[in-house]
């Protein structure tokens, strides 16, 4: 098979765009490397070549021949995490202004535009928010979780007024993460801000940490893996099977649930450590990012209309594997062939006992 060598950085395309990361190292005064880009050795994912054959379209911000390197043996460049600090910062509608720059903090910052009494603060401290992740929760766990921890070790933990869930809320305590808020309108005459949206050493040890904190919370209960439920929530990718999907799988062993709609704590009794993570590609796979075992593998069930593997790069870095299966359009959604899914996590389960 030919290999594919690709960077982080058309994965993370469109982050860059909304950060306004291209302006970051020119606004700054000051730029100080916290973790080295590194070089990593990336496996195949698992899958069926035939499912290939069922895509009609990709996500935005990818294209097919990128997803197809992606799911493909290879290397993957990650950059270095780089704090950047700026001076004399305006923060108004979700942002940082200086100038002609613009960092982007809240995905719906300028549709509120803010007036009033500006505030100033000498130190603001270290920014703890991306724009991903005020949009995605999965953004918010891979990235916005990660990047909290790490500004805390170098100062005050800041970002902008955020509504959080009552799961975010929990997760952000288990992983000990506490932001500041800062005034809605404020002349900042300092604030550091990282570039920390690639997979390098140092968010893998963090995401490693997280998961530590996770497995600390595991149960009694023994499942053969954990099916999260999507529903019709977020972006519209509806599996109409999903039920079916969900009962072969539950007689299988699996844990099935919506995060979304269970108490956390119980979900990560049940989630914890779990070897085989099964979902519809989206940002609920999060829930089973930092539950499942490193050596675990994701099972995502794929729209044909839109074939994303996302996660695959995040998998690659902490040496966790990556399946899919590829579904069949019907209506205003899809449907998977239970069959195929099964015969995936026996495919998967062989593969774990032959390496183990």
């Amino acid at each position: 098979m030919s290999k594919f060598v690709f960077t982080s950085d058309f994965s993370n395309k469109l982050s860059r765009l909304a950060l306004g990361e291209r302006q970051l190292s020119d606004s700054a005064c000051k730029a100080v490397e916290i973790f080295p880009a590194c070089e990593i050795a990336i496996p195949c994912a698992i899958f069926n070549k035939a499912d290939l054959h069922k895509v009609t379209g990709v996500g935005m911000g990818t294209t097919m021949a990128y997803e197809l390197a992606r799911i493909r043996s290879g290397t993957a460049k990650h950059k270095a995490t780089i704090a950047y600090e700026l001076r004399d910062v305006t923060l108004m509608n979700g942002a940082l202004y200086k100038w002609r720059f613009k960092h982007g903090i809240a995905y719906s910052g300028d549709l509120h535009h803010q007036f009033g009494r500006v505030e100033s603060i000498d130190d603001a401290g270290v920014l703890a928010h991306s724009w991903l992740g005020s949009r995605y929760f999965g953004h918010w766990i891979r990235d916005d979780m990660p990047l909290a921890m790490l500004a805390t070790t170098m100062g005050k933990s800041v970002g902008i007024d955020r509504k959080c869930t009552t799961h975010q809320k929990r997760f952000a305590e288990i992983f000990s993460v506490h932001v500041e808020t800062l005034p809605p309108v404020a002349h900042l005459s300092k604030i550091v801000v990282l570039s920390d949206s690639h997979y390098n050493q140092g968010k893998i040890t963090r995401w490693r940490e997280m998961r530590e904190r996770i497995a600390q919370r595991k149960g009694k209960n023994l499942f053969k893996g954990v099916m999260l439920l999507r529903g019709a929530t977020g972006e519209a990718r509806v599996l109409l099977n999903e039920a079916e999907i969900a009962q072969r799988m539950s007689a299988l062993g699996f844990y099935v649930a919506n995060p979304a709609e269970v108490d956390l704590d119980t979900f990560i009794e049940n989630a914890a450590g779990a070897e085989i993570v099964i979902s519809v590609e989206g940002s609920q796979l999060a829930n089973g990012f930092v539950c499942m075992k490193e050596t675990g593998t994701m099972l995502v069930l794929q729209p044909p209309f839109r074939f994303n593997n996302i996660y695959k790069d995040a998998c690659d870095a902490l040496g966790t594997r990556y399946a899919f299966v590829v579904g069949d359009a019907k209506g205003q959604g899809f449907t998977v062939d239970v069959d195929a899914v099964e015969r995936m996590v026996d495919q998967i389960s062989g593969q774990r006992v032959v390496q183990s």
